[in-house]
């Protein structure tokens, strides 16, 4: 039935009154065209500056879907960055040229996903949403993707290397880092 979704089992009868009654049954199938919304499901930062990933959205399905809208949403376990006003300050951002738009059947759309550290209260985790519809408007579903940092080790380097030690006995040996 048109604008109901799900399978149904429906066949064709034919009828005919020629030489007596006939009657052939005939089952029908069908193959339907939806669109679906696909991408990874989380991104990694380095926790050690500035840096941008991109984002993949595809549309793997057999019909057209609209990007409407993406926002990224701080997790509760991660730290409130704030600024010297005390305003919360993201550390998470996007930007996109296809926030609202239309993905045809295969066709992909990237997003820029970038990660600016405010302090060192920790690792930083958010979740970004990317919402569709279906070309009618209606919602097909939401992408959530996790933004987390990686926590970054740190390098001591002594120069100069090898450092060799000259003790006289009973006096402190200086050793510069």
């Amino acid at each position: 039935l048109p604008g109901e979704v799900g399978l149904r089992d429906v066949s064709l009868i034919v009828e005919s009154d020629a030489n007596g009654m006939y009657v052939e049954e005939v089952p029908l199938s069908a193959s339907g065209s939806s669109p679906e919304l696909r991408g990874e499901s989380f991104l990694s930062f380095s926790s050690s500056g500035e840096n941008t990933q991109s984002y993949y959205v595809r549309n793997i399905g057999g019909a057209s879907l609209n990007l409407t809208n993406v926002y990224i949403q701080r997790n509760e376990d991660s730290p409130v960055a704030t600024d010297s006003t005390g305003a919360e300050v993201p550390e998470f951002s996007y930007q996109s040229t296809c926030v609202p738009c239309t993905l045809n059947p295969d066709q992909e759309a990237t997003m820029q996903v970038t990660y600016t550290p405010v302090d060192d209260q920790g690792p930083d985790t958010a979740t970004m949403f990317v919402e569709a519809t279906n070309g009618a408007g209606d919602p097909i579903g939401t992408l959530e993707v996790l933004l987390t940092t990686e926590e970054t080790s740190s390098t001591l380097t002594v120069n100069p290397n090898p450092v060799v030690f000259t003790a006289t006995p009973g006096e402190p040996t200086p050793v510069v880092v």
